[in-house]
């Protein structure tokens, strides 16, 4: 997750149907923490640990007390593995800090009149993503909302159409990156590696 002291987030993306290992969930608010783990199962969850308690040293969902947040986050995550008798070497990160907020980008990029691939949608994301992550902002999410082809009515999935210009209007859920990178860094001192971070509004 670290290089020269940047930590580098991950986005959340689905998990293979076939990866049956459990899921821990850390969700960091303002007053509480809870931990969840859970293993996929037939197109569910098994709830196997949970638990939950006052988030010490936290002030708006941001990091006052270093020492503080890491001791309520090694208590909450040690109660729910007990519970579910597993220990977890990676969770998914819930987070409400860093003042989270949405806007709509969008991005036209050039297809040279041939079919539309799942890379041109990806390049599309990543190219609304770069130019949000300025002054200090990370991008948690960027979802299309909208996709055109050469100015004609929104389409479901574009992939295989010919064209020569895509739009899609993204979705972006952003946050101050300084907040979202000290929490990730506390709990990767507990001894976790953050596998995805996710704005708790959104999930």
């Amino acid at each position: 997750m670290k290089s020269d002291n940047v930590v580098v987030l991950n986005r959340v993306e689905p998990r293979p149907g076939g990866r049956r290992e459990p899921i821990g969930v850390l969700d960091i608010g303002t007053t509480k923490m809870c931990c969840l783990i859970a293993r996929p199962r037939a197109g569910a969850f098994e709830l196997l640990g949970a638990s939950h308690q006052l988030a010490e040293g936290l002030r708006a969902g941001e990091i006052v007390d270093v020492e503080a947040v890491e001791a309520s986050i090694v208590a909450v995550v040690h109660e729910a593995e007990q519970q579910a008798g597993q220990t977890l070497r990676d969770v998914v990160l819930g987070v409400a800090a860093g003042r989270p907020h949405s806007r709509r980008a969008p991005i036209e990029i050039e297809i040279g009149h041939r079919p539309v691939t799942a890379a041109d949608l990806s390049r599309a994301l990543t190219h609304a993503q770069a130019e949000a992550r300025t002054g200090g902002v990370e991008v948690l999410h960027a979802l299309p909302v909208e996709i055109t082809l050469d100015g004609g009515q929104p389409l479901r999935d574009p992939c295989g159409m010919i064209g020569g210009r895509l739009r899609v209007d993204v979705h972006l859920i952003c946050a101050a990156a300084a907040p979202i990178h000290n929490l990730v860094a506390a709990v990767e001192r507990c001894h976790l590696e953050v596998a995805g971070v996710v704005a708790a509004p959104y999930a």
